[in-house]
């Protein structure tokens, strides 16, 4: 378990040192703080207390209290009670939130970091006052014209205090995974789980007699394909294949808005797989599995908004629900269910479009990219990409003749490769 450190021998600090005062500026652009008017926010500078912390210091041990942390300055690992570890740098999507330990976590600084740190009581009763009116959600009336705000706090805080429910990984897709992570995987075991599940058998026979893996003959076996897609490649495959048992509502007025984001999220799968088969940067399936499971949190915060459909929720808040909370929701349930962190942060940054993840083309590149190739077809809750000069991942393209907008040519020029997997995913 992750504790303070002793003081060293340049004199490291026992605990963080406290710093200067509080910049308003900053912290009005995390969640749930934006969502303050400008006099409520400056109503609590003085509450907030400041913390620099050294490299390798604690930030908050598995008895913090409770109080909410606001990364500003560098980087942080935290560690849950489960053993599951992150790391979260200031300015990324991820960390555009207050973080709310729950008990047992623990936190040090991944290098020097500032955070500032206010009790989440106290912001929540200021929330409650400013969009709730002091009114629980189970008295909020169909007619009441703040419902929007209040459903959306509620939901919110749910997600907070880690809350929400987040659907299992389809069994078949966590056997198959669990399989193949074992040193012992063989072709044959895997063949054996996946034929339990016909459409999926069928799908990875498909896959694998596709003009993507260059096929001289056609299988008729699951071993044989396992065998020609690889271990690895069956595994991301199986699993992103599998997702879309989770895209249903209980309720047909959602079921539209669930379809809308299984094919959204498949469109965007396909096309950072051909996009990474043709720059063969990263892997082909890696980049398929992160599209088809970029907007997962999507899928909960719809279910979740089922529960207050008594309360008259309607497509704003809906929007409104998926666009602040979409990515924080997707990497929680992603890290529930122990996905690689490269995967994480594709969801997380899915529609940062000013997102730069440095040298090289990342998964998380791939997936923006793909936003920007099917901008004319995004969701209504999502806000489009600015032009492709603005965003940072385009300008890891190749050159394609003179002019920028032309990079991205090649993958209209495999369209027939998206098509195919597209049609895969259909089943």
């Amino acid at each position: 378990m992750l504790g303070i450190k002793k003081r060293d021998a340049q004199g490291a600090p026992d605990a963080p040192a406290a710093t200067a005062a509080v910049d308003l500026r900053k912290l009005c652009t995390f969640m749930p703080l934006r969502h303050l008017d400008a006099a409520d926010l400056n109503g609590l500078k003085n509450q907030f207390q400041m913390l620099k912390c050294a490299s390798g210091q604690a930030v908050y041990k598995a008895d913090a209290g409770d109080l909410l942390y606001f990364l500003l300055v560098g980087a942080v690992s935290i560690t849950r009670t489960d053993g599951r570890s992150y790391r979260l740098e200031a300015g990324t999507s991820d960390a555009n939130r207050a973080l709310r330990p729950q008990p047992g976590d623990v936190a040090e600084a991944a290098g020097a970091a500032v955070l500032a740190t206010i009790s989440a009581e106290t912001v929540d009763n200021l929330l409650h006052e400013a969009q709730e009116g002091g009114i629980g959600v189970e008295e909020i009336q169909s007619s009441d014209p703040n419902i929007d705000k209040r459903i959306f706090h509620d939901i919110y805080h749910q997600y907070m205090n880690d809350e929400l429910e987040a659907p299992s990984l389809p069994d078949v897709a966590f056997r198959v995974r669990e399989a193949v992570d074992d040193p012992d995987a063989s072709p044959e075991s895997v063949a054996t789980m996946i034929q339990t599940a016909p459409t999926l058998a069928a799908f990875c026979m498909k896959t694998a007699n596709s003009a993507a893996y260059s096929p001289t003959t056609p299988i008729t076996g699951i071993r044989e394909a396992v065998v020609r897609l690889g271990l690895n490649a069956t595994r991301d495959l199986v699993v992103g294949y599998c997702m879309r048992a989770l895209f249903k509502a209980s309720h047909p007025e959602f079921e539209t808005v669930m379809r809308e984001i299984w094919w959204h999220s498949c469109q965007v799968g396909a096309v950072a797989c051909v996009l990474a088969r043709q720059l063969k940067t990263v892997n082909p399936e890696q980049a398929l599995l992160a599209g088809l499971v970029h907007d997962i949190g999507s899928v909960v915060l719809v279910s979740e908004a089922q529960k207050h459909m008594k309360n008259g929720i309607d497509a704003v808040t809906l929007t409104t629900l998926i666009r602040e909370l979409r990515g924080q929701v997707s990497a929680m349930v992603l890290r529930r269910w122990n996905f690689d962190e490269s995967i994480v942060e594709a969801a997380m940054e899915a529609e940062n479009w000013s997102h730069d993840s440095g040298e090289g083309m990342s998964i998380a590149d791939l997936v923006i990219l793909a936003h920007v190739h099917v901008r004319n077809s995004l969701p209504t809750w999502t806000a489009g990409p600015p032009a492709n000069e603005a965003v940072p991942a385009y300008g890891k393209l190749p050159e394609s003749g003179d002019e920028m907008e032309s990079r991205l040519e090649l993958i209209d020029n495999a369209a027939a490769d998206v098509d195919t997997m597209l049609s895969l995913l259909r089943g």
